[in-house]
């Protein structure tokens, strides 16, 4: 089952080119606290250590994955990771650049995207995120 989302004057799933609401995503990812999970993931995002291995790539700004939790650097690597990167992957591979979308390659990678599946902690964070923005599922 693929979540859709109604949410400003249309479906949130469909809403091409809407940029992720950083708040609302360090909400659903860690409920806004500076940890890091089993999985090493860091920070209010969960930012991965491939994550922060790309934007020093591509930016020339190197972090180390534990200053994902520095609140201002997390918001930065997410920032950039969840409206620029995710959006360029999507579309090299011709995938619709839709809120739906974004999450799903944030949190499963863009892997999973190309195979079409979700997994269920992407749809319990879909669903989390929706919740923090207030919108309604249907």
């Amino acid at each position: 089952m693929i979540l859709c989302f109604v949410l400003c004057q249309g479906n949130l799933g469909l809403c091409q080119g809407a940029e992720i609401d950083l708040n609302a995503l360090s909400w659903a990812e860690s409920r806004n606290q500076d940890i890091c999970s089993p999985a090493m993931d860091c920070g209010r995002w969960q930012i991965t250590a491939i994550v922060v291995d790309d934007y020093c790539r591509m930016s020339g700004v190197c972090y180390r994955l534990k200053d994902m939790l520095q609140p201002q650097t997390g918001r930065e690597v997410a920032g950039w990771y969840a409206n620029v990167r995710v959006p360029q992957l999507l579309k090299h591979y011709g995938i619709a650049d839709t809120t739906q979308n974004r999450i799903w390659a944030w949190n499963a990678g863009i892997g999973s995207v190309l195979k079409g599946q979700i997994p269920s902690t992407t749809r319990q964070l879909l669903r989390r995120y929706l919740d923090a923005l207030g919108g309604t599922r249907i």
